[in-house]
């Protein structure tokens, strides 16, 4: 196919002194093919014979006419008004510049909004209309078949203008000044690079979104039919999964992974085989098993007293090991024994109770205290905190705040 831009192209190149044949090797280079810069290399050297002359006809003259001043004025009219319209026909392709011999090796041009850009690309004619101008961006349409496009400064893309998979014009806005855009647009022959993604699997449903990755296997650099690597899901209960919860008792022996129910068991639960830490009367063996929220039991004797009561109580505790991210503490009251301060006493009798009242008294307050217990949930730390106070003597009862904070329950606490 001839190019009248390559014709073109090398009748300059050649009007230069520059080398036919240089100028056909550096159109080979810049990726025309070589039978397209032949045909027009031979088209732009080709030259037309010249017309043979005819021999002179001679007439003989006839008079003159004389010619009337309404002719005259008539004829000044008309050449007055060809030239009218061919100035406003110049005017109006000056005003819409063509760059049809500057495409090949790239032409720069600064255009306001509504202004416009004319080229030919072989034998078809197309033109480049800004439609806006922004602070940092452009929009234009390419025609005849109507390609829009928004460009950011520093921007460049490629069309394929005739639909045949080749890429044959790149336009870039390289700069925005006093709200005009400088475009660089130059013709290219590129085959299109066809985008070919490959994604993994969906993974688990998660928050109600599962991801993947995909990737290009022909590498284009391009993502205009990249599939999307994230999506919303229903997140199923742990069995609308497929699988089970196990118990703080059980360990999981497959993949572990979130459902809306809690922490969900792909594989089968089994039962943890635990060793009970027996440490005897021996607190200091019980903090130790706190460390690590080991199964462990103690039974320990607790003093406790204030302004009114003196109390000893003999307690069961027992490490059970964790639940939910939590260790698990069981505690309670197997003996207890009490009295009433000499205060209390002295208070008591000038209250006009007798010793055998207050006795009594005694009796129901320790004897309510018997198989009281409860249970608590700690961090690791805590519960060797509340073990070591307990060892020094520096307990105190739970306030409503801390009973909240460590999950308690059981009358231990009431």
């Amino acid at each position: 196919m001839i190019y009248p831009q390559l014709v073109t192209y090398i009748k300059n190149s050649l009007a230069k002194n520059i080398p036919l044949e240089q100028v056909k090797k550096t159109l080979v280079q810049k990726g025309w093919r070589e039978s397209d810069v032949n045909e027009a290399a031979a088209m732009a050297t080709y030259s037309q014979p010249l017309p043979t002359s005819k021999p002179v006809e001679i007439k003989q003259e006839k008079p003159k006419k004389q010619i009337s001043p309404l002719l005259i004025f008539g004829i000044i009219g008309g050449l007055a008004l060809i030239f009218v319209i061919g100035f406003i026909v110049y005017l109006l392709f000056t005003m819409t510049p063509n760059i049809s011999d500057d495409i090949l090796q790239g032409a720069s041009v600064n255009l306001g909004s509504g202004n416009e850009v004319k080229f030919n690309l072989g034998e078809e004619a197309h033109r480049i209309v800004v439609d806006s101008i922004n602070t940092n961006s452009a929009s234009i349409t390419i025609y005849s078949s109507p390609i829009t496009m928004t460009f950011s400064v520093g921007q460049e893309e490629k069309f394929d203008l005739n639909s045949d998979e080749v890429y044959d014009l790149s336009v870039k806005l390289t700069s925005i000044t006093d709200e005009k855009a400088d475009f660089y647009i130059r013709q290219i022959n590129e085959t299109i690079c066809v985008e070919s993604w490959e994604c993994t699997s969906w993974t688990a449903c998660t928050n109600s979104t599962q991801s993947r990755v995909c990737t290009d296997a022909n590498a284009c650099g391009t993502k205009g039919s990249k599939p999307s690597e994230v999506q919303t899901c229903q997140d199923l209960s742990c069995s609308g999964k497929g699988g089970k919860i196990c118990t703080s008792t059980q360990n999981c022996t497959g993949s572990i992974v979130s459902s809306s129910n809690g922490n969900c068991c792909l594989g089968n639960c089994t039962e943890i085989t635990v060793t009970l830490i027996s440490c005897g009367a021996n607190i200091d063996c019980l903090i130790s098993a706190a460390d690590n929220c080991s199964v462990a039991n103690l039974s320990y004797g607790v003093s406790f007293s204030n302004s009114t009561w003196i109390q000893n109580t003999t307690r069961y505790y027992k490490i059970r090991g964790v639940n939910d991210e939590k260790c698990e503490f069981y505690e309670e009251i197997t003996d207890a024994t009490g009295n009433f301060t000499s205060a209390q006493w002295t208070n008591l009798t000038a209250s006009n109770y007798t010793a055998g009242e207050i006795t009594s008294m005694i009796q129901a307050i320790t004897s309510g205290l018997i198989e009281d217990s409860g249970i608590c949930r700690f961090t690791n730390s805590e519960l060797e905190d509340y073990l070591k106070e307990v060892k020094n003597k520096t307990f105190t009862y739970f306030t409503d705040e801390e009973i909240d904070d460590y999950e308690c329950t059981g009358d231990l606490y009431g």
